[in-house]
């Protein structure tokens, strides 16, 4: 790759607030059915969303036992404490987020799409809360 330093081609980085919450509201109304399927496993799962795979999502779910291809989309569940190994650089805070339960009403998805963000969903009736988990 041409014009991208080694350290960007490498590791990813974070989307923006804007991006983060455009992407989970996307990924709740295609994917909606395996999102619930999921959660439902129990609060200690994180939803992870991957949306149009690039080279450095690929090796990302292939390092949690997921094999995609490049372009695909896919939402498949891990426990919090396996996405939070999967991503060290992310930082104490946001690493004891992704490790801890999720609220009752909570779903967390980890958005991996050229990038990577944690978004907190929260349903009340048919209301539903999109919020960016801030790095």
């Amino acid at each position: 790759m041409i014009g991208k330093p080694l350290s960007a081609r490498l590791s990813f980085g974070p989307l923006s607030s804007d991006d983060a919450t455009r992407l989970a509201r996307e990924v709740l109304a295609s994917h909606a059915a395996p999102i619930v399927e999921v959660r439902r496993r129990g609060q200690g799962m994180v939803v992870v969303c991957v949306l149009r795979a690039d080279g450095l999502t690929l090796r990302v779910c292939k390092n949690l036992g997921f094999d995609l291809r490049r372009g695909s989309s896919a939402v498949f569940g891990v426990l919090g404490e396996e996405a939070a190994r999967a991503f060290p650089e992310l930082g104490e805070a946001r690493l004891g987020w992704l490790a801890e339960p999720c609220g009752p009403k909570q779903t967390k998805l980890l958005v991996l799409s050229g990038g990577f963000a944690l978004v907190s969903v929260e349903a009340e009736g048919s209301a539903v809360s999109v919020t960016h988990v801030e790095p």
